[in-house]
């Protein structure tokens, strides 16, 4: 029994820009944290190497996470621009 799952890292805003990518997805055969799975994401993206130094947010399945989080199963990682406003 394998327990390979992939995960789509969709890039919104300036991360797609730098990515010059709307989706990249990543195959994972074990449990991998938020961070892990960027790294993975950005392996072979200069763009997005650059972008993931700067400040963002990250969303698993819709829900805010941390770099942290671990993902264990085939999911949405959603890198988004830091918020603001008042």
């Amino acid at each position: 029994m394998s327990d390979s799952f992939v995960v789509s890292v969709v890039l919104f805003a300036a991360a797609r820009d730098a990515a010059d990518a709307a989706e990249i997805e990543i195959a994972c055969d074990a449990a991998q944290t938020v961070s892990s799975v960027l790294e993975k994401a950005a392996q072979n993206n200069s763009g997005l190497q650059a972008f993931l130094k700067t400040d963002f947010l990250v969303a698993v399945n819709e829900e805010f996470a941390d770099q942290s989080t671990e993902i264990t199963k085939a999911c949405e990682l959603a890198v988004l621009p830091p918020v603001s406003g008042g």
